[in-house]
């Protein structure tokens, strides 16, 4: 036994080192392929690490910073701080991770939640009146009372965005005692009612900071998707927000300011003006979630925008021109380029207002060319002010109504016919949420416009709307800002491409449009009616169309048949000596010239047909033949000529029409003089003849 226990335990010992070698070999493979995205995320951020070791202290970063204390560091110890982190940290980050969240968070609620057709009220009255005629158990009770919600009403609103509120307002809070801590003097630390304040928010770290109003922001924005897909509102980009820019904001206040704290110092605070960029959209993002309470506070929204997006541009050119810190980097190109859209708007404004002013002495024509791109009450400011801005640049542009057409000539006959009214129906706009868009009914009376109200304001024009971009993209990427900005683009290269034409031809020498001078757009006659027989001697070749215009008779008639061979030789003199190169010439101008009269002539002929039927378009003789028709049948286009003309066919088709009339007049009599309805339900006529009873539905009865 001892022999055999021998020689199996070696044999044990080897298979439980084999097992245990596939194990340790297993387990190190499952280690090292789990942890490539680990190595490579540690490596991208290497990347950021070696760029701020090669930092050299001797330039000055971005932010300045201010310890919790409020005391702020000199320009000569601003470079012991850490320079601005690089994107590789961002998108390793948890803030990268949340934005990839809340895109797909957003992009469910958009597709999902979606009002049922039927109104709120409709369904709490039905659902309150179904409890009266059940016996329901104390959980359905109970779920009936509170459900289903009322979004129309402002407490339902009000209770749902109760929780965001909260946060946002505890984020704003925040930095306005972080604001009040990076400033010298701070009245935070001299007030004995702000000091609790003060110290709670020296307590917390800037990296925590930041994380918490990340985390509010997405919560808000999250909130107010749902309640407004709850409500049906239309989700349009009138108001989006850059929470992708928002982001990287944090992150790079959050890491230029925890990476070389040390455990015993105070946490470190950003520049003033690096919290100032910071609260302006928090603080735009709690207006805005906030007047979504109510629905008529929505047409606040370009007010609040316009005044935030005002003090920002202000702080802007204040840090840039006036102050010596430099402005963060994460917002400079976009106050760029709205301070650029600002300038062409003021100066296309002010140009259109001083030329109006020095030619008629007021302000009689919009600045802005037309009422439809002016912005709207419920719209953002940049969405308008980018608007604005391509208006602006197109304002050059030889389109629409700056299109000008020649010189028309207008009697004084036709004031009445322009001072009629011209009435413009109304149209509808729709989604797939619901009413977009509504322009009522309107009349014109000149330039004046007077709105219909009541059953007048009819609705016959309803077109379809697709949203341009996702509420995820609008939230995310702010995509409604960069396809403004790119419309803007457009229109200056378009401006640019006109100006190095106009350049290029006048290098060339050849007249360009800028020194043409335009003629009169309207010309008045003096005499209202010119008679046909004045014309002839005078204008016996003018266009039949220019003719036509007048209200002259049009006829191919006007003129004497002149064979195109004798017009030839009267106006070839005998004595001239003539070729044979000249003889064949001669005919070819003669064939010319014989076409040009066919031409003229079938001209002649469609102004004449149109002449004729625009005169003959009045329903005063329509309606007196309807009223004098005697015959029981319906008055036909037919009848209606041979009424007018008064003369009757005797051809074969007045035969038949006289002896199917008869036929039915037989018919109605006899089925009248039976007592029954000829128009009751069971006695439904073909639909040829109107006369015998319908015995198919698909064919008729002949």
């Amino acid at each position: 036994m001892d022999a055999v226990a021998d020689i199996v335990a070696p044999e044990a010992t080897d298979s439980f080192y084999n097992s245990s070698a596939f194990f340790n070999a297993s387990l190190k493979l499952a280690h090292r392929f789990f942890s490539l995205p680990s190595r490579a995320l540690a490596r991208l951020r290497r990347l950021d690490d070696i760029s701020m070791d090669l930092h050299d202290p001797a330039y000055h970063p971005a932010y300045s910073t201010t310890n919790g204390n409020g005391q702020r560091r000199s320009r000569a110890s601003v470079h012991d701080g850490p320079p601005i982190p690089g994107m590789w940290g961002f998108l390793t980050s948890g803030y990268f991770v949340g934005l990839f969240i809340m895109a797909f968070v957003l992009n469910r609620i958009q597709n999902i939640v979606v009002p049922p057709r039927r109104p709120p009220g409709f369904r709490i009255h039905r659902n309150q009146f179904g409890l009266r005629d059940r016996h329901l158990s104390w959980h359905q009770l109970v779920m009936a009372t509170f459900f289903p919600v009322d979004f129309s009403s402002t407490f339902s609103r009000m209770l749902f965005r109760v929780p965001s509120m909260y946060l946002l307002g505890k984020a704003v809070v925040l930095w306005a005692a972080l604001l009040l801590q990076a400033q010298q003097g701070s009245a935070i630390t001299e007030v004995s009612w702000l000091q609790p304040l003060g110290a709670w928010a020296a307590s917390k770290k800037m990296e925590d900071v930041c994380w918490y109003t990340f985390l509010s922001a997405c919560i808000a924005l999250c909130i107010g998707t749902l309640t407004t897909g709850l409500e049906g509102l239309n989700m349009n980009d009138t108001s989006p927000f850059n929470l992708f820019a928002f982001a990287f904001q944090l992150y790079v206040c959050s890491a230029a300011h925890n990476l070389s704290q040390k455990e015993t110092e105070a946490p470190s605070r950003p520049d003033v003006h690096v919290i100032i960029t910071i609260m302006l959209p928090l603080i735009q993002l709690t207006i805005m979630h906030c007047l979504e309470v109510k629905h008529r506070w929505t047409q606040y929204r370009l007010i609040v925008s316009s005044a935030i997006g005002v003090f920002a541009l202000t702080h802007f050119h204040y840090v840039v021109w006036l102050s010596p810190p430099a402005y963060p980097l994460t917002t400079f190109a976009a106050r760029v380029v709205e301070s650029i859209m600002l300038l062409v708007v003021a100066f296309t404004v002010g140009l259109n207002a001083l030329t109006q002013l020095l030619l008629t002495g007021s302000l009689s024509r919009p600045l802005f060319g037309h009422s439809a791109i002016l912005p709207r009450a419920d719209e953002d400011f940049n969405v308008a002010l980018f608007r604005l801005g391509t208006a602006s640049m197109d304002a050059t542009a030889v389109a629409g109504l700056g299109n000008e057409v020649g010189g028309v000539a207008s009697t004084p006959g036709l004031s009445a016919a322009l001072a009629r009214s011209d009435v413009v129906r109304g149209e509808l706009e729709l989604d797939r949420t619901g009413v977009t868009a509504l322009s009522s009914a309107y009349e014109l009376h000149g330039a004046a416009r007077r709105v219909r109200k009541g059953f007048a304001n009819e609705i016959v024009s309803v077109k379809a709307k697709g949203a341009k971009t996702d509420v995820w993209m609008n939230t995310v990427l702010n995509v409604a800002w960069q396809r403004h900005f790119g419309t803007f683009l457009l229109s200056v290269w378009r401006a640019a491409t006109r100006v190095l034409a106009l350049c290029a031809a006048w290098l060339r020498g050849s007249p360009g449009t800028g020194g043409r001078e335009r003629s009169p757009s309207v010309v008045v006659l003096d005499e209202p009616v010119v008679s046909a027989t004045s014309r002839s001697a005078s204008g016996a070749g003018d266009d039949p169309y220019a003719r036509f215009l007048r209200g002259e008779p049009v006829s191919d008639d006007d003129e004497d048949f002149e064979p195109s061979g004798l017009r030839g030789l009267r106006e070839t003199s005998p004595a001239t000596p003539t070729s044979l190169s000249d003889s064949d010439s001669e005919g070819e101008d003669e064939d010319r010239d014989g076409q040009e009269d066919e031409n003229r002539g079938e001209q002649a002929q469609l102004y004449a047909d149109l002449s004729t039927t625009a005169s003959q378009a009045a329903s005063a003789p329509l309606l007196l033949a309807h009223m004098t028709d005697i015959s029981s049948s319906p008055l036909t286009r037919r009848g209606y000529r041979r009424l007018v003309s008064g003369a009757r066919r005797t051809d074969e088709h007045e035969e038949w029409d006289e002896f199917v009339l008869e036929r039915r007049r037989t018919k109605r009599a006899a089925v009248e003089a039976r007592g029954e309805d000829a128009f009751a339900e069971h006695t439904r006529n073909c639909v040829i003849c109107t006369v015998e009873p319908r015995d198919i539905i698909c064919w008729p009865c002949r």
